[in-house]
């Protein structure tokens, strides 16, 4: 499902992003010195939960203090701006909640579908590609349509 966001969009999720990017200097002073860090990583993430906020007619309200909590209601959103990228899903991400992969970047989108976490942690998905921490990387093929979301809310 492609999703285009208005102008007013993009920049309440740009604000989001910086105020999320300010806090994790805060947080993890390293992370000003990570040469794969940007500050479109966290802008680009909320314009994808901002992306999923609208397909499922969800209040986005953008509160960037919350790292672990579901990001728009109660989904968890992984953005990548590679059109073949997969839903990444970490060990300590909890397995009973839904991870909806968006690909794309601003203003536009596409939802690729969602799986539960804990059918995400599979072997066949394990991949470990830069031997730091190995996550599941769940190819978009396997996905569940965001049609099926969209009935629910």
């Amino acid at each position: 499902m492609k999703v285009m966001l208005k102008g007013n969009e993009v920049f309440s999720a740009a604000l989001v992003g910086v105020r999320r990017t300010i806090g994790g200097f805060k947080r993890d002073k390293s992370k000003e010195q990570d040469p794969n860090w940007s500050w479109s990583n966290d802008i680009e993430g909320a314009a994808a939960e901002v992306v999923v906020a609208k397909a499922l007619n969800i209040y986005f309200d953008g509160f960037p203090g919350r790292f672990k909590d579901p990001d728009v209601g109660e989904y968890q959103v992984r953005q990548t701006n590679l059109n073949h990228g997969k839903l990444i899903v970490r060990n300590d991400d909890a397995s009973d909640e839904i991870f909806i992969l968006v690909t794309g970047k601003c203003p536009e989108f596409t939802i690729r579908g969602y799986m539960l976490g804990g059918d995400a942690k599979k072997d066949e998905y394990w991949q470990n590609p830069n031997q730091k921490t190995g996550a599941w990387f769940v190819p978009q093929d396997k996905l569940l349509p965001i049609a099926d979301l969209q009935e629910k809310s």
